[in-house]
């Protein structure tokens, strides 16, 4: 049965276990790892999307690439279980510490970038980091221009930011 993944790219874990794929060891660092459910049914031989009517916790955690572990065989190291009201589920967030501070900024930079009209390649690329890292380069200083409500400076961060 297919399930609704809720992805999380920079959530990270560490197996307690070697897996019987053997392809992640006891110890291995795993990254972009997401919850995953089995969220439909067969009734009458017909596909149903299940509703939980109570907090449920994920049937697995998946990883970019495919492959699926039991959430017993990973501890979660820079993330935690949000619990979606609407739908019973939870999915991953990244703790909010200075470590991740870059990746949870990273998306409202793009978000806005995107809204002042930056191509996406340029605004999920460089510039965030720019903005981030390297502030008074050309591309820091046009994104900071854009951040601050300046839309007409969108022109200036394609130009800058290549």
């Amino acid at each position: 049965m297919a399930g609704i993944a809720h992805a999380e790219p920079d959530c990270k874990g560490s197996m307690l276990v070697t897996h019987p794929d053997d392809y992640y060891k006891k110890g291995a660092i795993i990254e972009y790892i997401h919850t995953a459910y089995d969220d439909t049914d067969f009734v009458n031989g017909n596909m149903v999307q299940k509703h939980y009517a109570r907090p449920t916790q994920p049937d697995r955690y998946e990883v970019h690439g495919g492959s699926a572990y039991n959430p017993k065989d990973i501890e979660i190291l820079n993330c935690h279980l949000v619990l979606d009201a609407s739908t019973n589920e939870y999915s991953l967030e990244l703790d909010d510490t200075n470590a991740n501070a870059n990746s949870i900024l990273s998306p409202t930079i793009e978000d806005r970038l995107n809204e002042a009209g930056v191509n996406h390649a340029i605004a999920s690329g460089v510039a965030p980091d720019a903005y981030l890292n390297r502030r008074q380069s050309a591309c820091g200083q046009a994104v900071a221009k854009v951040m601050s409500g300046d839309d007409s400076a969108g022109f200036l961060v394609e130009t800058v930011c290549k």
